[in-house]
């Protein structure tokens, strides 16, 4: 009783001790999102700052949350008929990059005469649809433009049969890794530890980088794919500002033994959404491996700026 008492006060005083001295490593600095607002999509705590670093050392940036939750400094209550909205996922809301280089602050400032509003968040089409609810419900008129950025590489599902506002965690494990990543500095001191051991660190850094490029099982599903299509249509539906749907491929899309699969659900996609009568970029035509992170599934700042470059283009069409 004894030792076990003396283990979890050493356990305890180490926690402190990590939160105090290392608070790179407090889980409270961690970037993190909540779910638990009447739009059920991933937002930021409002006004608050948050650390985004990659284990393998891909990137170490600062994220911070407006006051509305999302990663802006401009505010999308201010948007009018004519201005654009970016709706996104973890690439629109720009994981692993700075604020200023991410595809919107990109457009916002290329863009002649119009702002440009980040709606970004790591969700997919459904939550798509919510975000746009969100600024709806904030006052931003329908006017305003949509940029709609889709990713083949996890926005695709049979959206009759499941219609989750996010990506759900795939398993028990990477939900208590989750879990006790945003509750335990001792958790991400350890594996800050493991990574930056020097042959275990780039055993995984190979092992993660192999993982982005085969991305998950998968195989061509024309029900996916026309379920996917659908919702995309609905999320658009009743816009009366401009459109352009942005269609992203996962890195897997070149490298890897499943790429033919996954250039085949790309463009079957992509051939949808053109059928829907929307301009479309598909960011497979300016994009390659080099636009990513090397152990990241994510574009980098050259990859924001390309695709940024093929968006200014369509707006202007």
């Amino acid at each position: 009783m004894l030792v076990t008492g003396l283990a979890l006060a050493t356990l305890v005083l180490a926690e402190v001790a990590f939160r105090a001295f290392f608070p790179q490593l407090n889980p409270a600095t961690q970037l993190v999102f909540y779910s638990q607002n009447p739009w059920q999509v991933p937002l930021g705590l409002p006004g608050e700052t948050y650390r985004h670093r990659h284990n393998a050392g891909d990137f170490d940036v600062e994220v911070r949350f407006n006051a509305l939750g999302l990663r802006d400094v401009a505010d999308i209550r201010q948007a009018r008929p004519g201005d654009w909205l970016y709706v996104g996922d973890s690439f629109g809301f720009g994981f692993g990059v700075d604020e200023h280089v991410r595809v919107s602050s990109r457009l916002d400032s290329l863009l002649p005469g119009a702002r440009v509003f980040n709606l970004s968040s790591p969700t997919q089409l459904v939550g798509y649809g919510r975000l746009l609810d969100y600024a709806r419900d904030l006052g931003v008129p329908d006017s305003a433009g949509v940029v709609l950025q889709v990713f083949t590489g996890n926005d695709l599902f049979d959206y009759e049969s499941v219609a989750p506002a996010h990506t759900p965690h795939t398993g028990w494990v990477a939900a208590l890794r989750f879990r006790l990543s945003t509750q335990l500095a001792l958790y991400q001191a350890g594996r800050y530890l493991v990574w930056n051991m020097p042959v275990v660190s780039g055993y995984l850094a190979e092992r993660r980088a192999v993982s982005v490029e085969e991305g998950f099982p998968v195989r061509y599903d024309a029900s996916v794919i026309a379920s996917s299509v659908a919702q995309t249509g609905r999320v658009l539906e009743g816009r009366a500002g401009a459109v352009v749907v942005v269609v992203a491929p996962p890195k897997s899309y070149w490298l890897g033994s499943q790429s033919a699969e996954w250039q085949r659900i790309h463009r079957a996609y992509v051939s949808g959404v053109e059928a829907l009568g929307y301009r479309v970029v598909d960011a497979s035509a300016v994009l390659d491996p080099s636009h990513y992170f090397p152990t990241d599934g994510h574009w980098n700042a050259t990859g924001h700026a390309v695709v940024a470059e093929a968006v200014l283009g369509a707006m202007g069409e």
